[in-house]
């Protein structure tokens, strides 16, 4: 059976092998480090990737044999061209797992912005960690670096050139701890498949905080031997045969009960042109109103001039109630013009973390996940589309005009 796995160049390996050596030159090893990186959970799970098909139990098979048309049929299983999911973040360490944190939108270098502020909480709680991180586009910016430099101090290992320290090495995901725990996640998920993506949000949490602290060790002690192994192959990819020389994860410790309540709260990391997305369409949603307000408001002037360039005769029969109401309503029409038009200029001169902060919880909460109602993201803060298909702001669409604005 054939099998994708990643690719390693000969400078990758190369790569590997230095950092590795020179984390062992410092006596540096996954003990001392906060593994952290992204993932993705769709809602419903994907055939098999290696080799794309169905297992049939042997009494379908025969079925198919003699022609049956009902288990003929089972062997076609029609899935979404664009499924939906969530993306989260999250750390690990010897002393267990840091919160985890839930995005709304790709992770680019305004998003990743907030991840790193909550990575900085995790840190300071699981004291004298390096904070370790892989080198996808957002990690690396301009903006990210900066405040990666000043946020950690020295207590990272970076993604770039430095000559302090050998940067992580690219593809190299078999070194890190974190990755152990999104497949752990992700088999718990095949067994308990959730409905929707409140449920299925609510599952990943749950799997999250049931995952104990001598579990994150386990993984840990494990990752100390996969090292040390890549150095012995000088750098190679850590494949099925070579990881047969090195004991496997005690899992002992690992009960899933999904019963248990949510303990933590919900940390939530938002892309910048997503909110901007919902902003230019809220702005939308008060121009249309302008357009009808407008509109009444010079039916209102018709009806108020009219009354004004009546004759004194004709002027006089008109009731002082009716006086009053025409120029009450035109006044009425005219200032609740005025206050659209102020907050259509407010929301123009709004930058996504203003807008962010006036959007209620209910709106934020919606926001999450929605973003892979297209297509599952890259972590380098673009959306990957096929060729020739449109972008589009589907899932944004989909909500109602005015669930985003605050009364």
């Amino acid at each position: 059976m054939i099998r994708k796995v990643f690719y390693l160049k000969q400078e990758e390996k190369q790569l590997r092998l230095n950092f590795l050596k020179y984390m062992r030159d410092k006596a540096i090893s996954p003990e001392d480090l906060f593994f952290t990186d992204e993932s993705i959970f769709p809602l419903k799970a994907y055939l098999n990737k290696g080799t794309n098909k169905i297992r049939l139990c042997k009494k379908t098979q025969r079925k198919i044999k003699s022609g049956d048309e009902r288990a003929i049929n089972l062997r076609v299983r029609p899935q979404r061209k664009f499924n939906k999911g969530i993306m989260v973040s999250g750390g690990i360490c010897t002393q267990g797992l840091g919160k985890i944190i839930f995005h709304s939108g790709n992770v680019n270098s305004f998003a990743y912005k907030q991840v790193l502020k909550f990575y900085l909480e995790d840190l300071n709680f699981f004291s004298s960690k390096i904070f370790q991180q892989d080198g996808a586009q957002s990690h690396s910016s301009k903006l990210s670096k900066n405040i990666i430099k000043a946020l950690f101090n020295d207590r990272y290992i970076p993604t770039w050139e430095e000559e302090s320290c050998p940067r992580w090495p690219p593809n190299s995901p078999d070194l890190s701890a974190i990755e152990i725990i999104w497949s752990i996640i992700k088999q718990m998920l095949i067994l308990f498949p959730p409905k929707d993506m409140q449920e299925l949000k609510e599952t990943i949490q749950k799997i999250w905080e049931s995952i104990p602290q001598k579990v994150c060790k386990n993984i840990i002690d494990h990752m100390k031997q996969r090292w040390a192994l890549c150095i012995n192959n000088n750098g190679r990819r850590l494949d099925k045969e070579l990881l047969k020389k090195i004991p496997n994860i005690r899992s002992d410790d690992l009960i899933i009960n999904l019963k248990n309540p949510i303990i933590g709260g919900v940390r939530v990391s938002y892309n910048d042109k997503f909110i901007l997305r919902l902003k230019k369409k809220e702005i939308k949603v008060n121009e249309d109103q302008l357009e009808n307000q407008m509109k009444k408001e010079r039916e209102a002037k018709i009806k108020l001039d009219k009354l004004l360039k009546m004759k004194p005769s004709e002027y006089k029969n008109v009731s002082n109630k009716e006086k009053n109401e025409t120029k009450f309503q035109y006044n009425y029409e005219k200032a609740k013009r005025e206050v659209i038009e102020k907050k259509i200029e407010e929301l123009e001169g709004m930058c996504a973390l203003d807008y962010l902060k006036i959007l209620n919880e209910e709106t934020k909460d919606r926001l999450i996940g929605l973003c892979l109602d297209r297509k599952l993201l890259s972590l380098d803060g673009e959306t990957e589309y096929e060729e020739g298909e449109e972008s589009d702001d589907s899932a944004i669409d989909e909500m109602d005009d005015t669930s985003f604005i605050n009364n």
